[in-house]
């Protein structure tokens, strides 16, 4: 798959005996250019997908668990990614890209979308979970 569509960028994590700190944003990244933030919550062994943004950038960020990602790009090429507080960082998924989602931990996992425009239904196009081959 094209390596302009989707990357992993690490993050820095930061141990504490107390509790851990996870970066998610610096003013000095310039690739970050966000217009909303939100997140959202995946049970372990839970599976969401198909979806495809036409025009939205994503910056996934997972400090809560870990969660396995598998893309498929418009050649069929498909890409799996593990992020999460095993492999701290984030990815960047460009429009155009099918992905599919599982929760990799015990327990719940969060995931963050620092998203380059606000979400909007007509932007986000699903397809049946059968609809491609999973191997997550």
């Amino acid at each position: 798959m094209n390596n302009n569509n989707i990357f992993f960028k690490k993050m820095n994590k930061i141990f504490h005996e107390d509790g851990n700190i996870f970066h998610i944003y610096k003013e000095s990244i310039a690739e970050f250019n966000f217009k909303e933030i939100y997140a959202s919550t995946i049970k372990s062994k839970a599976l969401k997908g198909w979806k495809k943004h036409t025009k939205m950038t994503m910056r996934l960020f997972v400090p809560s668990g870990n969660v396995t990602f598998q893309f498929y790009d418009e050649f069929g090429h498909s890409t799996v990614e593990c992020v999460g507080e095993d492999r701290y960082g984030y990815l960047t998924v460009k429009p155009g890209i099918w992905f599919a989602f599982r929760g990799s931990s015990d327990a719940s996992s969060i995931i963050l979308n620092l998203a380059d425009i606000e979400h909007s239904e007509g932007e986000v196009q699903r397809l049946p979970i059968n609809s491609f081959k999973l191997t997550i």
